[in-house]
């Protein structure tokens, strides 16, 4: 019987929490004996007496979605065919620019899969659009037919100033602020909801005169009741939070 590995979409990313167990388990519904799971990747390998491959993955992204609420995009490949890849990725030229994008690409769906679970908007169900807006969001204009089909919008628009979507405010972390400023955190909260702060040229953010720094506020948009949004974040290779 061949080896399979089955690489699975949207586990434990976007709010996704699926332990290895419950996902050993429905692979085990299906009639699959002994399935094994690598860390919390979301990767599941297994043996198969199963005559086609691409009939399995859709039978396993059907169980998946019914068992877990949301879609589960699964592909599969053999051991041969992986050991024929490896064989070859020494060959293949490197391109850091094109990982940085898929990790933003990677980044964009979850957090748009995230929005759909949080307004319970069932993934079968199409969407119109999806705007992808800040100072990256160009480098994925050409990736947009991924975005796309991975979230089941029918169009996906890139733009460069997403103020132009709703309004940019800043939400203070008072556990985080609180070793630091004491008493000025309350301070700090009013200037934000009163809108004194401002962002420098180089990132930084000032609220109501004091400074803070990363992981201390968040800047989010708002946005009209009929628009829902979130800010994009993923860990990049060096292990900075982007």
């Amino acid at each position: 019987m061949p080896r399979c590995i089955a690489f699975l979409r949207a586990i434990n990313v976007g709010g996704h929490t699926v332990t290895m167990d419950a996902l050993r388990g429905h692979f085990v519904d299906l009639g699959i004996a002994a399935p094994e799971t690598f860390i919390a990747s979301g990767n599941v390998i297994f043996t198969t007496r199963a005559r086609s491959l691409p009939a399995l993955e859709t039978k396993i992204e059907r169980h998946l979605e019914a068992a877990l609420g949301y879609a589960v995009a699964t592909f599969l490949r053999t051991d041969v065919e992986l050991a024929a890849i490896v064989a070859h990725a020494d060959a293949l030229p490197a391109d850091p620019e094109l990982v940085r994008a898929m990790d933003e690409v990677r980044a964009v769906c979850s957090t748009a899969l995230g929005l759909r679970e949080e307004r319970k908007l069932r993934s079968r169900l199409p969407l119109p659009s999806l705007t992808v807006a800040g100072e990256r969001a160009a480098a994925l204009a050409p990736f947009a037919h991924l975005i796309a089909g991975e979230l089941n919008v029918k169009a996906v628009e890139v733009a460069d100033d997403r103020t132009a979507h709703g309004t940019e405010v800043v939400r203070p972390n008072p556990r985080v602020l609180g070793p630091r400023l004491g008493k000025d955190v309350q301070a700090v909260i009013k200037a934000a909801k009163a809108g004194d702060w401002s962002r420098a040229d180089d990132g930084s953010v000032t609220v109501g005169g004091h400074a803070l720094t990363d992981g201390e506020y968040e800047l989010v948009l708002e946005t009209p009741d009929d628009v829902a949004a979130a800010p994009v974040r993923y860990v990049d290779p060096e292990g900075r939070t982007v």
